[in-house]
């Protein structure tokens, strides 16, 4: 089956200088895996940053600074990210905050009787509980999200700019009139205060200057293919399987054994819920959509440390399908039934993978060669949007596509080329909001596989485009799509029309119609392949 993992290795080396007369607690950074259902959304605050570095020695307006203060995609805060760090504390979820991907921020500080430089404003202290950063001073809200009131113990007397622009500072931090601390302001809807467990306040606060080293790391797009492999199946059922992968950058690979403790599963797709702390994996085993749960550090090949839960009532064969991802506080499912259960098909939503809602029929689902897809674009931004795509040949002709804001409000439309049918379809996001959908054009035999972008969210009708190449596949083996944000790199992965012991995987530049790259993978001996799935993996060095 189809399978979407999404994954980004994030790796964050920071050099941290002593500071005399502040020393908070100090911890060593840490390498995180963590998986996201659509591309990596890019830090907010690092948007907007200046491409000029801070000497990590520098002095501010008379004042030494000190660095490793960074920002949480979680809360929006400004938190200290040192050495031996154990309490940091985020307010969204409990856990600590993620300087992933923050660059590294410069705090000045005041010095025993130093005065006050014009502009500035001080009693500004570290939260020796949370690591926050907090006004601090009498009758000021003052709220932890350890529970309590911030502490200052051990911390320096910081001083914020209040209108001293440079080429290496950024603006627009906010003070939150109900907790006190600080935060990034143009981010406030996606901010979360420890007073209210809402977001934060920007009401009465000035706007805050701070000294920024843009986050320097490089990514490489690391690409993963995942092959179910079906041996001695009956029934449509997988009696035996294993999921394969491979990277193909820097170059091709063949397939390596993937999660082997997990025979027969078909179909493997993982969405990350990072206000939570842990990935959610769907996968399906015996004639099952199953749910488990893991830590995101604990994902790599070969292991799928994970932790089960209820099994759910979804039934699964070679000739339904699945999207997965995490929206806004909740996991969507994609769903089309079995043959002869097409009332079960649609859009369900859970927030804790146990307790599905129906919220979205798919009304005309039939009992024919089905394929669904889940994509989410502007992943943790103010315009973020949940697409879903069902395709059923015979049943009707073309692609419904359905999208959200919400989760609850639902736009229709239907891609239609030429009035034919599409065998499989599936959805990829792109970094400016619209999405590709891929699609195998016909629903007999061997038909071509065929691609359309979205405009304003609509993809045009009777509008089509070629892949470079042309490649084409059976109406009975699924095809998969993955962008790096843009259509200049996009990954292909299909089952040879001819043979289903033999897949590819395709890189194209299809703003000027190239293959880049092509790989070619033979299934092990007595098995064929089934449902591909080519997933991105932004790592970052």
């Amino acid at each position: 089956m189809r399978s979407r993992i999404i994954s980004a290795v994030l790796l964050l080396l920071i050099f941290l200088p002593y500071v005399e007369n502040c020393n908070p607690h100090e911890h060593n950074g840490e390498n995180e895996v963590s998986f996201l259902s659509g591309l990596l959304s890019p830090a907010k605050n690092i948007g907007s940053a200046p491409a000029n570095s801070v000497n990590a020695q520098s002095v501010i307006s008379g004042m030494y600074t000190q660095s490793n203060w960074a920002w949480c995609h979680k809360c929006q805060g400004l938190f200290y990210y040192g050495l031996e760090q154990p309490n940091s504390i985020c307010p969204r979820d409990g856990l600590p905050h993620e300087a992933i991907p923050s660059g590294i921020y410069y705090l000045p500080f005041l010095t025993s009787g130093q005065p006050l430089p014009s502009g500035y404003q001080d009693h500004w202290h570290w939260c020796k509980n949370c690591q926050a950063i907090w006004y601090d001073s009498p009758g000021a809200p003052n709220v932890c999200p350890n529970g309590g009131a911030h502490d200052a113990t051990g911390s320096a007397s910081y001083a914020l700019s209040l209108n001293t622009a440079s080429p290496n500072s950024q603006q627009g931090w906010r003070w939150c009139n109900q907790c006190g601390a600080l935060h990034f302001g143009p981010n406030v809807s996606l901010s979360m205060c420890p007073a209210t467990h809402g977001n934060h306040s920007v009401t009465g606060s000035g706007d805050y200057y701070i000294n920024l080293e843009p986050n320097v790391m490089t990514q490489i797009n690391q690409m993963e293919l995942a092959l179910s492999v079906e041996t001695g199946s009956t029934g449509g059922i997988a009696a035996a399987g294993q999921i394969l992968g491979q990277s193909i950058f820097s170059a091709p690979s063949n397939p390596l054994p993937y999660y082997p403790n997990n025979a027969t599963v078909q179909d493997v797709k993982i969405a990350n819920a990072p206000d939570r702390g842990l990935s959610y994996i769907a996968y399906s085993r015996g004639d099952k959509i199953r749910f488990a749960s893991a830590p995101r550090s604990q994902f790599a090949p070969g292991n799928f440390t994970k932790t089960d839960l209820p099994a759910s009532n979804f039934t699964f064969s070679t000739l339904s399908s699945f999207g997965f991802v995490y929206f806004k506080g909740n996991f969507y499912l994609s769903y089309v039934g079995t043959q002869g259960n097409p009332d079960q098909s649609g859009v369900y939503r859970s927030s804790d993978c146990i307790t599905w809602t129906h919220i979205l029929p798919y009304s005309d689902a039939g009992n024919y060669n089905h394929s669904s897809s889940a994509v989410v674009t502007g992943a943790g931004s103010a315009s973020e949007k949940i697409w879903v795509s069902y395709a059923a040949p015979i049943t009707f002709p073309g692609v419904k596509i359905q999208t959200s804001t919400d989760g609850s409000a639902w736009n229709t439309s239907n891609y239609s080329n030429n009035n034919a049918f599409a065998s499989s379809a599936q959805l990829a996001a792109l970094s400016n909001g619209e999405a590709i959908l891929a699609f195998s054009k016909g629903g007999v035999g061997v038909v071509p596989i065929q691609y359309v972008i979205s405009t304003n969210g609509v993809f045009p009708n009777n509008t089509a485009n070629i892949f470079p190449n042309s490649p084409s596949s059976n109406i009975f083996r699924e095809i998969d799509i993955v962008t790096t944000g843009t259509d200049a790199d996009v990954f292909l992965t299909f089952i040879d029309s001819g043979s289903n012991s033999t897949a590819y995987l395709r890189r194209y530049n299809l703003q000027n119609g190239t293959q880049l790259q092509s790989t070619t993978y033979t299934a092990p001996s007595g098995g064929v392949f089934q449902k591909p799935s080519v997933n991105l993996m932004p790592r970052f060095y």
